[in-house]
């Protein structure tokens, strides 16, 4: 039971992960009402992301790792 837990809070992190990164991407290639991205706001959110899924990995027990499938 341990493992499946494991696993679906490190799928879980991956997903979120995926999430954050495609967000970002999306934003930083679509400009809001005819303006640039604003880089500073970009790396803002690039750190917010990190910061989320430093404390979630904490709070899960986990170091960064990757899904093994």
């Amino acid at each position: 039971m341990v493992d499946v837990r494991r696993f679906a809070a490190a799928e879980v992190l991956e997903l979120g992960e995926m999430l954050f990164d495609t967000a970002i991407d999306a934003a930083v290639r679509q400009p809001v009402e005819g303006v640039g991205a604003d880089v500073l706001i970009m790396e803002e959110m690039r750190s917010a992301a990190d910061e989320f899924f430093v404390a979630l990995r904490l709070l899960l027990g986990m170091e960064k790792q990757s899904i093994e499938r």
